[in-house]
């Protein structure tokens, strides 16, 4: 199998909630399939101002994807909201976050 040099890197905007999460899991969800070649998902974080829960089971549900198809999935650049929300559901130890824009 050929695999991406390339990262993917996706912006998620200000919002992931029931409203457009499903178009993060469309767009990020077909590269961490087994057989897609990229090994790296990223999603930027950065700008991100609100996530209700269904945008956060999104997100959980493409990183228990990437896991068992053996590919890395981060969280670039995760804002204070996003960041305080991790700490207060005790996720910061399932999320892998990066400042690295290629992953490293």
């Amino acid at each position: 199998m050929n695999q991406s040099p390339h990262p993917f890197f996706i912006a998620a905007g200000e919002k992931i909630f029931i409203g457009n999460a499903d178009n993060l899991a469309a767009l990020a969800g077909p590269r961490l399939e087994p057989a897609h070649p990229t090994t790296v998902v990223i999603v930027d974080m950065s700008g991100v101002i609100e996530c209700d829960s269904y945008g956060l089971r999104v997100l959980l549900a493409l990183l228990k994807k990437a896991n068992l198809a053996k590919k890395r999935f981060l969280l670039y650049r995760p804002g204070a909201v996003f960041t305080e929300m991790m700490t207060l559901l005790n996720l910061g130890q399932i999320f892998s976050v990066t400042d690295s824009a290629d992953g490293d």
